[in-house]
């Protein structure tokens, strides 16, 4: 085989089988979803999903809130500061000085709670794309691998 067909070769399995090229597709399509129906609220997907994980464990010490969104510390305090300075959340010195805790203002609360049925637009229109019981059982396989690969 020359070189040439062996890197074709390469590029082709690459190409077919790279878990990580076909997860970014998908999360690309999907987040287009996500992304319109929650525009007309100025709120990006990831930004959703960071509020509705601080609301689901308010308050959050933010290393705890790093490990459970699977987020590297520096992105995560990137996030929290464009949403600190949107007064959509309070980071606030815990009793030990080296751990914040973080919580949603009102502000936050409200966005969060108009943004839910704008969720759910995005969310019903992917289930009647791929059907309910497909999504399920997607997610179910996704979260066992992503516990797997993690080690979580």
């Amino acid at each position: 085989m020359n070189c040439e067909a062996s890197i074709v070769k390469s590029a082709l399995k690459a190409k077919n089988t790279c878990l990580c090229n076909h997860l970014r597709t998908a999360d690309r399509v999907v987040r287009q979803i996500y992304d319109e129906a929650l525009r007309p609220l100025g709120l990006k997907p990831t930004q959703f999903t960071l509020l509705n994980a601080i609301l689901l464990r308010e308050p959050v010490k933010q290393n705890v809130l790093a490990e459970c969104t699977l987020t590297d510390r520096t992105t995560l305090t990137r996030n929290l500061s464009s949403l600190e300075r949107q007064e959509l959340v309070q980071i606030q010195q815990g009793s030990d000085r080296r751990v914040k805790e973080i919580s949603l203002t009102l502000k936050g609360k409200q966005l969060l709670t108009e943004a839910y049925p704008y969720w759910e637009k995005a969310q019903t229109k992917i289930e009647e794309l791929i059907g309910k019981g497909e999504l399920f059982q997607l997610l179910a396989e996704l979260n066992e691998v992503t516990g797997k690969l993690s080690g979580k």
